[in-house]
């Protein structure tokens, strides 16, 4: 055997690159269990039987698992200025954790938060309320003329 895999006709810069991808493309949304390796989940649009195949490399992944720690986010959130924590790129469903106000810009949109985003903590505006000045907030965004204000504030009111 020519490999440490024992397989018959293993190559390195074929079945390896293959098998790297597979594993690779499955990071981001598999934290533990099986993979199946003949599932149609494990087919790659790729041609491996150049004489060196090159795997892909996720460049954001590294970041990805960095940013996703909870006490990072805390901490970055508490750090930001108000007007910084007002534009986070998010597609919030919910104001509250308790989910009574719906915000998604669709009703397509809130049924995936309801079904697959509720344990998500980014995605409910609440989150990033607790953890900036509550007064900066109001003083820049919440008069009766402010986007929050007549947004979010003037709905909760009623």
């Amino acid at each position: 055997m020519l490999n440490d895999m024992w397989c018959a006709n293993y190559s390195t810069t074929h079945h390896q690159a293959l098998i790297i991808d597979i594993f690779n493309s499955w990071l981001p949304t598999l934290a533990s269990g099986p993979m199946d390796l003949l599932s149609p989940r494990a087919a790659v649009a790729k041609h491996y039987a150049g004489l060196a195949s090159t795997t892909d490399i996720y460049l954001a992944y590294p970041r990805r698992l960095v940013l996703t720690e909870l006490k990072h986010a805390v901490e970055n959130l508490r750090t930001m200025t108000t007007q910084d924590a007002m534009w986070i790129g998010t597609q919030y469903c919910w104001v509250d954790l308790t989910q009574r106000f719906e915000v998604a810009h669709t009703q397509n949109r809130q049924d995936r938060c309801e079904n697959l985003h509720k344990a998500n903590g980014a995605v409910y505006m609440e989150t990033v309320l607790r953890n900036i000045a509550w007064s900066d907030l109001r003083g820049y965004y919440g008069q009766s003329d402010g986007i929050f204000g007549m947004v979010v504030l003037d709905w909760l009111l009623q």
